[in-house]
């Protein structure tokens, strides 16, 4: 498999934080429609149901900023010229890494040890 260029790279990446931009701010638009005081207000009605929603809402806001984060940390190795080359052991990230998951910041190798 043919490593992506680095134009195809860059525009993947910015659509893809594009993409969980505009879900984050639906998400949180979706939560401002229902002022925390709604979801504390009709606990005992519906058995926190509300409560359970805007944590998921908060832990799927989490979830998506800390992709973002990924993506500018891989824009940023791209304008560095680091872009595909493992931050832990140096060695070139397979083609296929990157093209699956293009803010790979380690080959699977040492991704595997750091998630062990």
């Amino acid at each position: 498999m043919r490593r992506p260029s680095v134009t195809r790279v860059r525009k993947m990446l910015l659509e893809e934080k594009q993409r969980l931009q505009a879900d984050r701010a639906r998400l949180l638009d979706d939560q401002s429609d229902r002022p925390d005081a709604d979801y504390t207000a009709g606990i005992e009605d519906d058995g926190g149901a509300d409560l359970m929603e805007l944590e998921r809402t908060r832990a799927l806001v989490m979830t998506i900023d800390s992709m973002l984060i990924q993506i500018e940390k891989a824009l940023l190795r791209v304008e560095a010229g680091t872009y595909g080359i493992c931050e832990v052991c140096g060695k070139p990230i397979a083609a296929a890494r990157l093209t699956s998951i293009p803010s790979a910041a380690m080959c699977i190798t040492c991704q595997s040890r750091y998630e062990a």
